[in-house]
């Protein structure tokens, strides 16, 4: 006896139901995926959202895939950032710790130190003066002083600042003559540096005759700066600044 059509009709219905849905649902093992579902998003998608599926690995892989065919990370980058960059960042942050481990890996010892380039070789030098490494700084000195290439004009700002720090008159001045020596042109911050350490030890006279010949000697314009260490003294002495000076055409 034939069916109903519209019995029929919800036959086929639940056929082609029962058909489609194996592909998406099993009764006893649960969702099943087809092919196309297994597909996974290319490794800069997933890379985009660590938190799903990509993790660490992912990220790697992201940036690979990012990057541009011959542009890539440098060698010093890929280990954590470049000798100069870190020793940099140390000296500004005035980071003792820092700078003790930088200057231990990269210039343990006097080969090791010349065999750096010409920037890293100041930056280290900058970094242990500023943090106040005491042996640390007189080693890499007397180390760069010995290289063919002199240091540039801020390594010596900061030894002259370091040994002002720590009231070395006499460091001071050998930093500034081998300046001379080695032919870099002392500028304005070194030489205020040098006039406030002579003030510092009580010689605003000579501080003050220094400031005046700045420009006759070394070519460097005297600024405010150049005069107020000694003027702060004159004042805090309760003498004049002419009487300081012994020269009243200088003010």
């Amino acid at each position: 006896m034939a069916l109903p059509r519209r019995l029929r009709l919800r036959a086929v219905a639940l056929i082609v139901f029962l058909v489609a849905g194996r592909a998406f649902v099993s009764p006893l093992a649960g969702p099943v995926r087809p092919k196309f579902a297994q597909w996974r998003p290319p490794t800069c998608a997933v890379a985009a959202n660590p938190t799903e599926g990509g993790g660490a690995e992912g990220r790697r892989v992201g940036e690979r895939a990012r990057r541009r065919p011959g542009e890539g990370p440098s060698k010093g980058a890929r280990k954590g950032g470049s000798v100069y960059s870190s020793a940099r960042r140390a000296a500004d942050r005035r980071d003792r710790p820092a700078a003790r481990r930088l200057i231990a890996s990269h210039a343990p010892r006097q080969e090791a130190f010349a065999g750096l380039r010409g920037g890293e070789r100041d930056a280290l030098v900058i970094a242990a003066a500023r943090t106040g490494l005491l042996h640390e700084t007189q080693a890499l000195a007397s180390w760069a002083s010995q290289l063919p290439d002199p240091p540039s004009v801020f390594v010596y700002g900061a030894l002259v600042d370091f040994y002002r720090r720590r009231g070395d008159l006499g460091g001071c001045r050998r930093v500034v003559r081998e300046m001379e020596s080695r032919g870099v042109e002392a500028t304005e911050v070194v030489l205020n540096t040098l006039i406030s350490a002579l003030v510092d030890k009580s010689l605003a006279r000579e501080a003050l005759e220094l400031a005046a010949s700045m420009f006759d000697q070394f070519g460097c314009q005297p600024t405010v700066a150049s005069y107020h260490p000694v003027l702060a003294a004159a004042a805090a002495a309760g003498e004049s600044a002419a009487a300081t000076a012994g020269r009243p055409g200088l003010l």
